[in-house]
């Protein structure tokens, strides 16, 4: 096997990187060797004394010998190369490449090709199969790197390595430890020797997700997998998954990062502690809490599994039960009799969690399924004070998804966007149907999707769904890595995001990758929030958002970030001079729009006052749907 040179953590001043080799060789002495591309070398670390060990169940079986070494003083934005050389030689045997992150955000303005003056970009991706990759993941990924979209961090958000597959490997119920010990290390050479190309380019930052340890981990899998169905062999083979997860990807329970104070990432990791009533310990979601909570930035939350998804039994209106309430009754009946049916037609949130159970079976436990740690993930997100980025994978799909959080206070409404990409090279053991990628569970109206979840105070939030990764001639997501390029934005603390997909080719054909939009889908976060110097803007409000009624909910300008505006955020606004609105562009008293209160009926409306031209008036203004947004 080969000898992996792997960059992980990276900061402004400092990387961390992994080496490795999957062998029982004794390997002669090696220096790790740091280059910056102007000064030479620039480190030197002599690799001496005893190499950690994973894997190991014998003297003369194959393991995976490792280490982990962190160069400090290094420069910001500055490009390294680090070799792995004999030091008796000084020949190179490995070798990986890193920037360091940027001190500040490069104005959007400002972007150029030059190194210096280019975006910050991150990549993401999930689910690598290797059995089926033929190095196209590894092609693909070096050509972007090559072009204006190098990535600085790799965000690798699960299933990097399928440990499970192919299912029929797993078919008798006992067998010995030892042979499970180098099934599963032959599996992590296989996908590493795969994912090289990629992981030695960039730093890497890595997430896990079932497929690390057993489908639904930890669930009972499904008996396609009939060694996990006795318990002593999944609690073993969850230690020694565990074991190559930490030592080889680096999973952590959480992690954070910065650039300058513009950007905030903070990776939570949603499998590797995960038990069948919690999708982390309560210590890291409170982390995951206290980070939204203190945000002075825009945050960009990196989550294994979707945020949006529907609950198995969907909520299709605000209050309102729905269809599935019915079927649950039915089901009841079918399973048990007429108690079924009562319990699924009078108790159908208990019904609701047997579905589950059952669906978690067939397929994987969602992030929804653990109702009491969502709940509190969906309260943290309606109290924060900045824009929410949230990146994932694991669904074989991708798509871009954005709604807005309106609290009843009246303060700025909080943006949120979920950007998934998976998978980067598409599972097809066994016989798998036609995935329906614009299936509705993919795709929920409402967010949190069941909206007994939602946090007391806040508007239910409308989803919508701007993008989405093509299927094949197969009717299958086609494979595809995301780039996000981050840019400062035109106002003052907000943050300008370019999202690229890029599709990669099966085979080895040429270009081996091709973009899925022919323009980046752009969105600002903190785009449009009142100023924190106190100063008022002026707004010009051209359309506004009606209920059934006609009665004015939302004040739109599609062509400024602050739109939509709630009619409570508007009144707010007025009442406390937070900030002016005005339906010309001249912005003239006559157009100013203000707040009128009926105190014999009790209630508060917003009007402008009369001039010589009616399209001026409130109530004459184009009108827009509901969840009409700005980008």
């Amino acid at each position: 096997m080969g000898v992996f040179v792997v960059p992980h953590s990276v900061g402004v001043r400092d990387a961390t990187v992994w080496v490795g080799w999957w062998s029982d060789d004794v390997r002669p002495l090696l220096d790790l060797v740091l280059l910056d591309e102007r000064a030479g070398e620039v480190d030197r670390i002599e690799l001496a004394g005893s190499w950690r060990v994973v894997g190991r169940h014998s003297d003369e079986a194959p393991s995976c010998r490792f280490r982990w070494e962190t160069f400090t003083d290094l420069g910001g934005n500055t490009r390294y190369f680090c070799h792995l050389r004999r030091r008796a030689t000084g020949e190179t045997v490995a070798s990986a490449t890193f920037e360091t992150l940027p001190i500040q955000l490069v104005p959007s303005s400002e972007r150029s090709r030059r190194r210096d003056r280019r975006a910050f970009t991150m990549l993401l991706g999930s689910c690598f199969w290797d059995e089926v990759d033929d190095g196209k993941a590894g092609r693909a990924y070096q050509e972007i790197y090559r072009g204006p979209f190098a990535p600085h961090v790799k965000l690798l958000v699960g299933d990097q390595v399928y440990v499970d597959q192919p299912p029929w490997a797993w078919v008798l119920p006992i067998f010995d430890r030892g042979e499970m010990i180098e099934r599963v290390t032959a599996r992590y050479a296989r996908s590493w020797e795969k994912l090289h190309p990629l992981l030695r380019q960039g730093s890497n930052v890595f997430s896990s997700d079932d497929h690390e340890y057993w489908n639904d981990y930890p669930f009972e899998p499904l008996r396609l997998w009939p060694a996990l169905q006795d318990d002593e062999t999944r609690r073993a083979v969850g230690w020694t998954t565990r074991e190559f997860a930490r030592s080889v990807q680096g999973i952590a329970p959480t992690r954070s990062f910065h650039v300058g104070d513009q950007v905030s990432v903070f990776v939570a990791e949603t499998r590797l502690q995960r038990t069948e009533t919690k999708f982390m310990r309560d210590v890291d979601l409170a982390a995951v809490e206290a980070w939204i909570a203190n945000l002075e930035s825009p945050g960009v939350l990196v989550l294994g599994q979707p945020l949006l998804w529907e609950p198995f039994g969907s909520v299709e209106a605000p209050d309102a039960p729905s269809a599935w309430n019915w079927a649950l009754a039915a089901l009841g009946a079918i399973v048990g009799g007429i108690p079924g049916a009562i319990a699924g037609a009078l108790a159908p949130e208990a019904a609701e969690e047997i579905a589950a159970e059952l669906a978690g079976d067939i397929a994987d436990h969602n992030l929804m399924f653990y109702k009491a740690q969502y709940r509190r993930l969906v309260h943290a997100l309606s109290r924060s004070r900045h824009d929410v980025l949230v990146l994932s994978g694991d669904i074989h799909l991708g798509r871009i998804a954005r709604f807005r959080i309106h609290r009843t206070d009246g303060e700025d409404p909080t943006k949120v966007y979920e950007v998934i990409a998976s998978p980067m090279s598409l599972l097809d053991t066994g016989p798998i149907p036609r995935l329906d990628t614009r299936a509705s569970m993919n795709y929920p109206r409402w967010f949190p999707s069941d909206l007994r979840l939602r946090e007391p105070g806040v508007i239910p939030a409308v989803v919508d769904y701007p993008r989405h990764i093509p299927e094949n001639e197969g009717g299958r997501p086609q494979d595809h890595m995301m780039t996000l390029s981050f840019t400062a934005g035109p106002e003052p603390g907000s943050v300008r995001v370019e999202v690229r997909a890029w599709l990669i080719q099966r085979g080895g054909g040429e270009p081996p990758v091709a973009l899925a939009w022919r323009r980046p889908y752009t969105f600002t976060l903190d785009g449009g929030r009142l100023p924190r110097d106190g100063s008022r803007p002026d707004r010009v409000v051209t359309h506004t958002i009606t209920n059934p009624d006609g009665d004015i909910m939302a004040l739109a300008n599609p062509r400024a970030s602050w739109s939509p505006r709630l009619r409570n955020e508007v009144m707010r606004d007025l009442d406390e001079g937070r900030a002016r609105y005005f339906t010309n562009p001249d912005m003239t008293g006559e157009a100013r729009i203000h707040v009128v209160r009926d105190r014999v009926r009790g209630i508060a409306y917003l009007r402008t006052n009369a001039d010589r031209h009616s399209g001026n008036n409130l109530d004459n203004l184009p009108r827009l749907p509901w969840g009409e947004w700005h980008d």
